[in-house]
C-alpha cells in the first residue's frame, strides 16, 4: 500500500534562499579561499548582475591567465 504525497514548488522560497545573507557569506567564502589559493594574481569579485542567486567571479591578470594556461594554478585551486 503505497501514500500519496504532493510536493508544490514554491519559487518565491528558493529565491529567498539564494539571495540570502547566508548563501552570499557561503559564496564569498569560497570565492576568497579560491582566489588565495591560487595566488597573488588571482582576485575574487562578487557578483551584482544576478536577479536570481547570489554570484562570485574568481579572475586572473595578464600574468594570472598565463599561469593558468601552463599550471593551471586556478584550476588547482577550485578542488571542489
Amino acid at each position: 500500500m503505497g501514500a500519496r504525497i504532493e510536493i508544490e514548488h514554491i519559487s518565491s522560497g528558493w529565491a529567498e534562499i539564494f539571495k540570502s545573507e547566508g548563501m552570499k557569506a557561503a559564496v564569498d567564502a569560497a570565492g576568497m579561499r579560491i582566489a588565495a589559493e591560487a595566488g597573488e594574481h588571482f582576485e575574487y569579485t562578487y557578483g551584482t548582475d544576478n536577479q536570481f542567486t547570489v554570484a562570485g567571479f574568481v579572475s586572473g591578470d595578464a600574468e594570472g591567465n598565463i599561469q593558468e594556461a601552463t599550471d593551471k594554478n586556478l584550476t588547482k585551486a577550485v578542488h571542489a
